[in-house]
């Protein structure tokens, strides 16, 4: 399975929360910068806090245009591993974020249909 976040509202418990409950086996940073004004949520400390951290901006990242097919064939390989993906990103809405209007929409043609989790009223739903 396939999941996407926005950290814009999130704490890092809720994240590990989350990624508790729908059994996460990797968190992919997808933002083109892994940088946040957020200290917590910069490149250096996700991976010291999460074991199952990868950055993968370089080629799923959306600042610089469309994302790359080699991205796109990264998360196809892993899903067809098995492997349950958490795309990461700042912005809490995925209507306004690339982890929706491209990423998803890219991976749609291969029977994949990525859950968007948002944070509602402080209790996570998916869309």
């Amino acid at each position: 399975m396939i999941y996407s976040i926005g950290y814009q509202r999130l704490s890092l418990d809720a994240l590990k929360g989350i990624m508790r409950k729908h059994r996460i086996d990797r968190l992919v940073d997808i933002r083109s910068k892994p940088y946040s004004r957020r200290a917590e949520f910069n490149k250096r400390n996700l991976m010291r806090l999460f074991g199952n951290y990868v950055w993968r901006g370089d080629v799923l990242g959306g600042l610089h245009g469309p994302v790359s097919l080699l991205g796109i064939d990264w998360i196809l390989k892993r899903q067809a591993e098995g492997l349950n993906l958490l795309i990461m990103c700042m912005e809490h809405n995925p209507d306004d974020c690339h982890r929706k209007y491209d990423i998803a929409k890219r991976l749609e043609p291969h029977g994949i249909k990525v859950q968007h989790i948002i944070l509602g009223n402080n209790h996570p739903k998916l869309f």
